[in-house]
């Protein structure tokens, strides 16, 4: 089963895809205007055959993001899972300075991120209750 994961931000929208156990990162999208980011969206579960997206949240609960997860499903038709995304940019900052990538390139860790979110997901979706 292919996953979108997402990093909200107002700015922009961390992306990763994940099948089984491999998560990628993509390339993030502006989010500043949610039709056109909703499009790219479109684009990506359709090219990459998602099945289902899962969006970070913040605790306590962003208003803003359960309106964004809403959209999502209204728009995409697939289902919007929301899960806690605590420290997830940090998380991403400390990866890229321990890989040694450069401070330009770091400008954007949104999807790095995104990719944290999904892999914790998908490791809690494989433990036992």
């Amino acid at each position: 089963m292919r996953i979108l994961g997402l990093d909200f931000g107002e700015t922009y929208l961390g992306i990763a895809l994940g099948e089984g156990r491999a998560v990628t990162p993509l390339t993030p999208i502006n989010n500043k205007n949610w039709d056109t980011a909703v499009l790219n969206l479109a684009k990506i579960v359709i090219a990459s055959k998602v099945e289902k997206i899962v969006l970070g949240q913040i605790e306590p609960p962003s208003p803003l993001v359960d309106k964004f997860a809403a959209l999502l499903k209204r728009r995409l038709r697939l289902p919007v899972i929301l899960v806690r995304e605590d420290f997830s940019s940090q998380e991403a900052l400390n990866r890229s300075l321990e890989l040694g990538i450069a401070s330009k390139k770091r400008q954007h860790l949104d999807s790095l991120a995104a990719a944290i979110i999904l892999e914790r997901y998908l490791l809690e979706s494989e433990s036992p209750l």
